[in-house]
């Protein structure tokens, strides 16, 4: 992996939501994060967020979790992948979110 790769963030929209942060903001956090969380930092890192409606979110919960209820985040890791490129990033794997769920619990609290 290459030292001077930075992180690849993918942001997916996959609601109809206008009421969420730019894209831009979104990787902004995420680069963040990971450069938080390391050692290496964001570094040759690769991650997708996508934000989806409270049905998307309930199917997944339901799929993955057996609840079948809407929940705030999912996160699904990439795991190991043989036969990566050295200079590829290395994925990490999947976070969705449900804006509707995550903008209720907020103003719960």
């Amino acid at each position: 992996m290459s030292a001077g790769k930075a992180a690849v963030v993918d942001v997916q929209f996959a609601c109809d939501d206008t009421d969420i942060p730019a894209t831009d903001d979104i990787a902004s956090w995420v680069c963040r994060a990971l450069a938080a969380g390391a050692d290496s930092g964001a570094v040759g890192t690769e991650l997708s967020v996508r934000l989806v409606d409270i049905q998307e979110i309930q199917s997944l919960n339901r799929e993955y979790r057996d609840r079948d209820r809407p929940t705030n985040v999912l996160s699904f890791p990439a795991g190991t992948i043989d036969g990566l490129p050295d200079d590829a990033a290395l994925p990490l794997g999947d976070v969705v979110v449900c804006a509707a769920v995550v903008r209720q619990e907020a103003a719960e609290q």
